[in-house]
């Protein structure tokens, strides 16, 4: 499935590069919907079966954002038509109190009571856990840290009574902050606050409605791996850093580039 992503995406950009900015015909067609309906099957199946509350809940907020980003770059009466509707078909239905039940308790809106069936106590224990040591580490290691990857190391050490032993520290900014202390942290935040200005500079600069569009969905993937990082670690997986880098590299490519600008052309190969 990724290879045929792959597939449709170098055929979208080689249809792109050669027809100079007029993403229109069958060919185009076929290679965008060809990307559409694969990414929108690894989307449903990573939730269907995914255990992760985080990562469900991340892509149940984004998604929503997404589309109503999209729909502003047709036009602000598209953008605002848009919000109504995700309001009232998404956020409207997920605040409605549920009859009382078996297992629902009365005045429980549908928000809670998926919030509650996603996350167990035994999540929630050991994300507190997780963070309570990492700020005891950044508390004894303030200025650099314990060092990058030490935190399954030092853990045992700042464990308090009986909680579960732990590799990570569900929370990828703490963990962060607790191998690399506040000079880690700084270079961490500058380079986000760069990466952001990247961005929003080509949201203003770029001509190209499907290079805008890109860049969208690419900042918005972006945002939801830090959004999981928040409540679990994500981040201190290898594959996903990798997809995350790779996503950000897109994002910085497609903000600077100077043909989605109308400053060239055509490509120079």
């Amino acid at each position: 499935m990724h290879l045929f992503f792959l597939v449709g995406s170098m055929r979208l950009f080689r249809i792109y590069g050669r027809k100079e900015l007029l993403l229109r015909g069958p060919e185009v067609t076929i290679a965008r919907s060809s990307c559409l309906v694969v990414a929108s099957t690894l989307i449903i199946a990573g939730l269907m079966l995914s255990r992760s509350a985080g990562g469900v809940l991340t892509v149940c907020m984004l998604l929503p954002l997404l589309i109503a980003l999209v729909a502003f770059t047709r036009s602000i009466l598209a953008g605002i038509v848009t919000v109504v509707v995700v309001a009232i078909v998404l956020v409207i239905p997920l605040m409605i109190p549920l009859s009382s039940g078996e297992d629902i308790s009365a005045d429980t809106s549908l928000a809670t009571y998926l919030g509650d069936r996603l996350l167990d106590d035994n999540d929630e224990e050991t994300m507190l856990h997780g963070r309570a040591a990492a700020w005891d580490i950044f508390g004894d290691f303030p200025l650099f840290g314990s060092g990058l990857g030490t935190f399954n190391r030092a853990y045992p050490a700042y464990k308090t009574g009986r909680g579960p032993m732990l590799y990570f520290a569900h929370c990828d900014p703490l963990q962060w902050a607790a191998e690399t202390g506040v000079s880690g942290t700084l270079v961490a935040c500058a380079i986000l606050v760069v990466f952001a200005g990247t961005v929003i500079n080509g949201l203003l600069r770029l001509k190209d409605t499907f290079q805008k569009r890109l860049l969208l969905g690419a900042a918005c993937a972006c945002l939801g791996f830090l959004m999981h990082g928040i409540v679990d670690f994500p981040l201190q997986i290898p594959g996903v850093t990798v997809l995350f880098l790779a996503t950000a590299a897109v994002c910085v490519l497609t903000a600077s580039d100077r043909i989605g600008r109308r400053e060239e052309r055509d490509y120079t190969f």
